[in-house]
């Protein structure tokens, strides 16, 4: 809850709130940067996280998005394997008392059921079960958040991960779903998003395979095209006897096509500046009585 929503939910009540809040700008909202994972790194910690006692906590993030609250408060009957379902219904909370304790997603949105893949399957299959928390910590409750990140940059490290913190793995999973072309309807349904322009907005990163990938969308598009007109330009001008224009009957001599004409102006080609955006090489009719 913001502070403005706090005030004003005071006011309704009939506390007395000073009216100086409405006077002021709010301030900017500037998203976080978050760096993601390439595919890669991806592998890698999948690899890495062979056998570990949490390594179905990296394989369900990168995968499927899931939250870290999400994850450390996931419990055993909200599982199938033999489905390949998973339920998401919680999210491992600190109460102001400092007790860890489970409490049901902040929206409708959250509350989903997955599909499994199998990586993920084979994952929690060897998790071994020590209580109703697929993670609990030694009392049974929840793992702490301090434990739990100690844990991730210790499997960060074996990997070989960057230095990036473990939210970045839900935004890699999104990222990496949405580069391959699945619907953003779908990506937000599995991050639990109850807007796709939430997902778009905070989850479409832009990484350099994609940018990679657009250069050569263009380059099948444009680049083919291109090559054919710059070589028959380049045998024209090499040879321009043999590319005569055709006469047309009552229009003279057949005009320039389009594409030659930018052609011929374009900087990467060799045309001597005198003769450039010119018909130089056409067929002039001579004049009478002229040398032969």
């Amino acid at each position: 809850m913001t502070l403005s929503a706090a005030l004003n939910d005071a006011h309704r009540r009939g506390l007395p709130v000073s009216q100086a809040l409405h006077s002021v700008s709010a301030p900017r909202r500037s998203d976080r940067q978050i760096e993601t994972l390439t595919r890669e790194e991806a592998s890698r910690l999948i690899v890495a996280a062979r056998d570990d006692p949490m390594e179905a906590v990296y394989v369900l993030a990168v995968t499927l998005g899931l939250r870290e609250g999400e994850l450390l408060g996931l419990s055993w009957r909200n599982v199938d394997l033999e489905r390949r379902t998973l339920t998401v219904t919680g999210n491992a909370t600190r109460t102001i008392a400092g007790e860890h304790v489970v409490t049901p997603p902040k929206t409708h949105a959250g509350s989903r059921t997955l599909t499994l893949p199998r990586i993920a399957v084979d994952a929690l299959s060897r998790t071994a079960r020590v209580g109703d928390l697929v993670w609990p910590n030694g009392d049974g409750r929840p793992l702490p958040a301090t434990t739990f990140t100690k844990r991730w940059n210790a499997m960060r490290t074996r990997a070989g991960v960057r230095a990036v913190n473990f939210h970045a793995l839900r935004h890699t999973a999104a990222t990496l779903l949405l580069q391959n072309r699945r619907p953003a309807q779908e990506v937000a349904y599995m991050l639990g998003h109850a807007s796709v322009s939430t997902t778009l907005r905070l989850y479409a990163h832009v990484t350099p395979a994609g940018l990679d990938a657009l250069a050569d969308a263009i380059d099948a598009q444009f680049g083919a095209p291109l090559r054919v007109v710059r070589e028959e330009t380049r045998e024209t001008l090499r040879n321009p006897k043999r590319h005569k224009r055709k006469r047309v009957p009552g229009k003279g001599i057949e005009p320039l096509r389009p594409y030659e004409h930018s052609a011929l102006n374009a900087a990467c080609l060799p045309v001597p500046p005198s003769r450039r955006g010119t018909r130089w090489y056409q067929r002039r009719p001579r004049a009478t009585g002229a040398r032969r």
